[in-house]
């Protein structure tokens, strides 16, 4: 395809977007203002249509550059409609910002509206790989749409007092780097290409995924704080990293700086998952001495797993608190193996759904503390995939 073949392709359905994108904004506007003042209704509006300019307005101001590279017939193909998508569930979910937190099954939309953009997030890259339409205009969407979801989610998340307010300087590490890189180039300052990273796309992908789960009503503030710090620091790590490489005062090739990251992939993916997995054991180990000794002295044997079934009738307390201590229990000793690598996987995911229904009618002790931080570093050390550890 020619450029410009290309570029009237691209200005077509670029028009095409801005029939969609009012079509929402009408929509979601008669909706609400069914059920709430015209001028909150209008407020709420307005904060979806901001965020859908703003995608509208950089795709508009970089169209020569994402007309360009492979696959431009595909611009406007399946992969790349599943990012818009997503984008526009991104603008739906900015409605929540300053707003109260909502009550009843409300409570639950903020969460899920973000869960589906996250997993859009996903689908747009298995789509493109699989059917070969991979484009330059879906890269530069994916990563834009990356950091305003975080942006979006972190606010949130302090906002409805999931988090302390210092998380936010997460949701400002992309926005920050963005801004970093332009007024560089402004002033004519060399860039360099960022260096391969194995961990970068993966702790984005968790980063998005633990911002997510803690909108969720039942997530207690602790499990929250935790996750967050786990994922959190070494996303910001990662783009304090990428910011001194792309502006040159980091060179990636130097000896002293290969020698340190050696020795601390050693230390994260070859030292450090024994250790969770066998702390993972020594946890499930105190679980089942814990049950055993209870059951010895006429105690409740699963004291520590009665909270999550409060909710259930008497006849079936029993037998749910049986099945949740079976699952942890099952899923840490799963972790401690380690093999096969599906298996541990979904092992630490059970565990971590699980405790998070545990502890949604109280607060975690430090066992069930103990025992997510091993599962999600374990999640995130991961290393079923042989890829570039960097």
């Amino acid at each position: 395809m020619s450029d410009d073949d290309a570029a009237l392709r691209f200005r077509n359905g670029l028009n095409r977007i801005t029939f969609v994108y009012l079509g929402i904004l009408v929509a979601e506007w008669v909706a609400l203002a069914h059920g709430d003042s015209f001028f909150r209704s209008s407020l709420w509006v307005l904060k979806t249509g901001t965020v859908l300019a703003w995608q509208y307005a950089i795709l508009s101001a970089n169209r020569i550059k994402l007309t360009r590279g492979e696959n431009l017939g595909q611009i406007w193909g399946w992969a790349n409609r599943i990012t818009l998508a997503r984008g526009v569930f991104l603008a739906l979910f900015a409605g929540f910002l300053f707003e109260p937190e909502p009550s009843g099954w409300a409570a639950w939309l903020p969460g899920s509206i973000y869960s589906i953009a996250a997993i859009g997030d996903f689908l747009d890259g298995f789509i493109a790989r699989k059917t070969g339409t991979r484009t330059e205009m879906g890269a530069f969407m994916d990563g834009e749409f990356d950091g305003a979801g975080i942006l979006l989610v972190m606010v949130l998340a302090v906002q409805y007092d999931r988090l302390p307010a210092p998380f936010l300087l997460i949701a400002l590490a992309k926005p920050a780097y963005a801004a970093i890189l332009r007024i560089r180039r402004m002033l004519g300052g060399r860039l360099s290409d960022l260096p391969s990273s194995y961990m970068r796309r993966r702790l984005a992908g968790f980063q998005m995924g633990v911002a997510a789960v803690i909108l969720f009503p039942p997530v207690d503030g602790s499990l929250a704080f935790l996750a967050e710090t786990l994922v959190g620091l070494p996303f910001l790590a990662g783009f304090l990293r990428d910011g001194l490489a792309a502006t040159c005062r980091l060179d990636p090739t130097n000896p002293a700086y290969l020698r340190w990251k050696g020795r601390l992939g050693r230390c994260l993916f070859s030292r450090l998952p024994p250790l969770l997995r066998f702390a993972s054991l020594a946890l499930a180990s105190v679980r089942i001495a814990q049950a055993v000794r209870g059951a010895s002295r006429g105690l409740d044997a699963f004291a520590p797993w009665r909270s999550a079934v409060l909710s259930l009738s008497p006849g079936l307390q029993e037998s749910a608190a049986r099945a949740f201590a079976t699952s942890q229990v099952s899923a840490l000793i799963l972790l401690a193996i380690g093999r096969p690598a599906v298996a541990a996987v979904s092992a630490a995911l059970v565990f971590i759904l699980t405790e998070v229904l545990r502890t949604s009618q109280g607060r975690p002790d430090a066992m069930g503390l103990a025992s997510v931080a091993a599962a999600l570093l374990l999640l995130i050390l991961h290393t079923g995939q042989q890829r570039d550890r960097k």
